[in-house]
């Protein structure tokens, strides 16, 4: 196996460095084979050391490596093999749990975002077709889709794509918000006139004026 075309083939590639300097370099076992495994594996059908031989033998990306396995210091098969496992499915279901907390973290991420986004407008594409393109080609597709999702009836997207920075991208937090932590504010609030509160720009003042009255609909459904 070779890192570079694991890598072209859009396999994830993954490395462990041991303490006596050992580096391997390996991708994960497909959701077939890993639920293979694993019931061998439950059943006892197959020893853990063989499963262990097995499970290296199919991932490792050093084919020299694969061949001076048997040469390594004690442990390392082991480690990387059960390593393998691990991040190749969940065998419970706190696993599972973990796992899909990470999958959630990685498809919020910019590239994930502009994969689901060409998708929605293009179904023919699958991720992998994107991922494969030139950027000069995702871009002209992600203008494309943008254009499709707008023109749709209802749109699907209001308007072209900007990408926030991560200031921009903080939710805005009323002065209601910062309120409701301060006890006092809050019952000077509640009892006087939006005006008499200093210190507010027109906008906070209109919009505390809201919540009152908002407020004072609910007391007078409640009696």
């Amino acid at each position: 196996m070779n890192i570079l075309e694991d890598a072209r083939q859009g396999k994830k590639l993954y490395r462990i460095t041991f303490p006596c300097g050992t580096i391997v370099h390996f991708n994960l076992l497909c959701w077939r084979d890993f639920n293979t495994f694993l019931n061998l594996l439950n059943k006892g059908t197959i020893p853990a050391d063989i499963l262990e031989d097995v499970v290296f033998k199919e991932c490792v990306c050093d084919q020299g490596m694969i061949e001076q396995m048997y040469e390594m210091r004690a442990g390392i098969v082991a480690t990387v093999a059960s390593v393998i496992m691990h991040l190749s499915g969940p065998a419970k279901l706190e696993e599972f749990n973990t796992h899909m907390d990470f999958a959630r973290e990685e498809a919020g991420i910019l590239n994930s975002q502009i994969i689901i986004l060409i998708c929605r407008a293009f179904p023919s594409y699958t991720p992998e077709d994107i991922e494969s393109m030139p950027w000069h080609k995702v871009k002209l597709r992600l203008a494309q889709a943008e254009q499709v999702l707008m023109q749709k009836n209802p749109p699907e997207i209001a308007e072209p794509i900007r990408l926030l920075s991560e200031e921009e991208a903080k939710p805005k937090k009323l002065i209601a918000d910062d309120l409701v932590l301060d006890g006092s504010k809050m019952n000077k609030f509640m009892k006087n006139d939006v005006n008499s509160i200093s210190d507010l720009t027109p906008e906070e003042r209109r919009q505390l004026q809201q919540i009152k009255e908002m407020r004072s609909k609910r007391r007078g459904r409640r009696g």
